[in-house]
């Protein structure tokens, strides 16, 4: 497999499961919120939030990483 062709499709494919598991998490606070149990959502707004923050801030990161190898590697194939 030539990764350098496929590298966007795996930045792709990774920053939607990252929006797919968040919008999950919103959707489950809406449905809390809709029954009315409030210590449910008291107990997990705080752990849901951070973990919904770190997950998007790694994603950011390793695709950030990624895009970095890919130019770097692109960069010394043309001064090759």
């Amino acid at each position: 497999m030539n990764c350098s062709k496929n590298w966007a499709i795996y930045s792709i494919v990774s920053i939607s499961a990252c929006a797919t598991a968040i919008s999950f998490q919103i959707i489950y606070s809406n449905l809390i919120v809709q029954i009315k149990d409030w210590s449910a959502l008291i107990d997990t707004s705080d752990t849901s939030t951070l973990l919904s923050v770190l997950l998007l801030i790694s994603t950011l990161v390793l695709n950030g990483i990624s895009v970095g190898i890919h130019y770097t590697k692109k960069a010394s194939k043309t001064l090759d």
